[in-house]
């Protein structure tokens, strides 16, 4: 984004030159205000830079931070006081130096790498000038800043390649042959609108086995904001401020990693990687490596939250990682990383929406050509859509936030989920936001399809979605704690008198409240490593409901109370109250599944 200091160097030698301040800038997301100066060279602009408010008058404090920045040369001494004449000069323009791309604080202007598109149909009494310093300094007095729309040295990692129209006929009408791929293309789209519409940010795996077409669903997707080729996605080898750095890069707009495999070989290493930053992510990235502490040290401002739609793949299912590791996969994980399986090489891959096979032809080697020749097409043309869509977006937004709305309103009536289940209604909430999106793009000409091409591929990808999270809230994947409640339930020689239970001896048991209820103690714990979130609980709640064991939903009751322990101490402990179905079936005992690994 920046010029390079070299080139300041080099030019502060050239005469004549120009100093002008441009104006004011707040330091975005901060309270501090910066003076932009341009500097030119027999018309031609060299850079522009920033420096403290007050400092621009002071030539000591001038010629310091030029020397600083490792600017020499004889005609330094003019160039000193051409800066100082310009400080004194009066600017009503007023700026903002931005910190990081996505919406700014005005809600009608997006920042991009090299420009920041604004919302033409409105005006403002005072001319704004954007320019963009992501790694800007605010201990330093003297800093090089881009204005926006200038080309920067250097290849940028977001670049814009061909048009519009070509990446719609070489990249998204052969997309059609893939809901993955489609769905992929709407999470592109999708990322801007999600600050908007007020969502939580979430990601999206794509599980299968190896040459099955994931890492091309991943690089199609990137193709919508300037990714073209497999090699510049980003990678899971790093470290939890480095992948918060690439969420700051990528705010407000699609993050394209690449196969989570690349963490780690260890399973427990791969599973700690996808719980924590399914969290991190629909957090709006509120737990930060970068915090206040080290921001005084590093003199980088600490950024508020930031939403970004994550897109990545591995070869194993979420409840295959957790396996490995001899884990369970948290339910609050399913929403917040939507898992979409992919069928083997032999069946097509990712490619679930090809025409007829004629007699005789190899499917493998069908799909693995349409592959490569969707790949070639992203390297070639990309980025171009995402501005164009941008553009459409920022010019009326609240148009936009309407439409898509009732676009996933629509898909929610042609969608099958369970309405009275928390987990199942959040899980189909994404796929509705992404089909709105999607159609709302193919009703201003963005995308080559139809609507109906559309829904088919999203109600197909959505169902096989929703049949991961069934899974993992069967009997067969309860957590061990879940198990153990699940087994004292059924199991009546583990009733324990509540005398023995109060007097903290007992490890956990249950004992009768009434003819109806049962009390459950498991002592020494709390009620956060019984479940580790509210959605959690929910989930076994409906587990049991549907085993006929309880009477109503709402039927679990939760305390917390202490136990004595002797010399005045207490044990911590927790009591769940089951109002039990006095009518309910007899159950088998649990039985895990022969196939899984031990509960840890």
């Amino acid at each position: 984004m920046t010029t390079k200091c070299n080139d300041l160097k080099d030019n502060m030698q050239n005469t004549p030159f120009l100093v002008e301040k441009v104006c004011h800038a707040k330091v975005h997301e901060t309270d501090y205000y910066q003076t932009i100066y341009r500097f030119t060279r027999l018309g031609d602009e060299i850079c522009h830079m920033a420096m403290s408010v007050s400092d621009g008058s002071d030539p000591k404090k001038v010629l310091s931070s030029l020397q600083n920045a490792g600017a020499k040369g004889g005609d330094l001494a003019k160039f000193v006081s051409a800066v100082a004449k310009s400080a004194s000069t009066e600017v009503n323009t007023q700026g903002m130096i931005v910190m990081r791309g996505g919406w700014l604080p005005d809600g009608r202007s997006f920042a991009l790498p090299e420009s920041v598109l604004k919302n033409t149909r409105t005006s403002d009494a005072q001319e704004h000038r954007f320019f963009l310093a992501p790694s800007f300094d605010l201990k330093r007095d003297w800093q090089l800043v881009t204005s926006s729309g200038e080309k920067t040295t250097g290849e940028a990692h977001l670049a814009v390649k061909g048009s519009s129209k070509e990446w719609k006929l070489n990249v998204a009408e052969p997309a059609l042959n893939s809901s993955h791929m489609m769905v992929g293309i709407c999470a592109a789209l999708a990322a801007p609108l999600l600050k908007p519409k007020g969502l939580e940010p979430f990601g999206i795996l794509y599980s299968g086995d190896t040459s099955t077409g994931k890492t091309s669903c991943t690089l199609v997707a990137g193709s919508v904001i300037g990714i073209g080729n497999a090699s510049k996605l980003w990678h899971w080898h790093a470290t939890a401020a480095g992948l918060e750095q690439l969420t700051e890069l990528h705010a407000d707009t699609l993050l394209p990693i690449d196969d989570i495999a690349n963490v780690s070989a260890k399973p427990s290493e791969i599973y700690n990687a996808v719980v924590e930053n399914a969290y991190r992510w629909s957090s709006g990235g509120t737990k930060r490596t970068n915090t206040k502490a080290k921001s005084n040290i590093t003199g980088r401002p600490v950024l508020s939250g930031f939403k970004t739609i994550v897109i990545t793949s591995h070869e194993k299912s979420l409840e295959q990682i957790a396996r490995e590791a001899k884990k369970a996969i948290n339910a609050g994980v399913l929403p917040r990383f939507l898992e979409i399986p992919v069928e083997p090489s032999v069946n097509g891959g990712v490619f679930d929406r090809l025409n007829a096979m004629n007699p005789g032809d190899d499917l493998v080697a069908r799909c693995g050509a349409l592959a490569d020749k969707i790949k070639s097409a992203c390297s070639h043309y990309h980025g171009q859509i995402f501005i164009d869509w941008l553009n459409l977006v920022i010019q009326d937004l609240p148009a936009t936030v309407k439409d898509v709305s009732a676009g996933s309103a629509e898909f929610l009536e042609h969608a099958c989920f369970k309405n009275d289940s928390g987990l199942e209604k959040r899980h189909v909430d994404r796929f509705a936001f992404l089909y709105g999106v999607g159609r709302h793009a193919i009703r201003n000409d963005i995308l080559p399809w139809t609507e109906k091409q559309l829904l088919s591929a999203m109600l197909k990808v959505h169902g096989a979605s929703r049949e991961t999270i069934r899974q993992s809230t069967k009997n067969d994947h309860l957590t061990a704690a879940q198990q153990r409640l699940w087994s004292l339930l059924k199991d009546s020689s583990r009733v324990v008198g509540a005398s023995t239970i109060g007097d903290g001896k007992a490890f956990e048991g249950w004992y009768r409240v009434s003819a109806r209820k049962v009390a459950v103690f498991v002592s020494g714990r709390s009620w956060r490593e019984v479940f580790d979130s509210s959605l959690q609980r929910d989930t076994f709640e409906a587990f049991l409901l549907d085993k006929g064991v309880l009477k109503t939903p709402g039927s679990i009751d939760l305390h917390q109370p202490r136990l004595p322990k002797g010399k005045g101490k207490f044990k911590r402990s927790v009591e769940l109250v089951f109002a039990l179905n006095a009518k309910r079936k007899a159950v088998k005992p649990y039985q895990p599944d022969s196939r899984a690994e031990p509960a840890a």
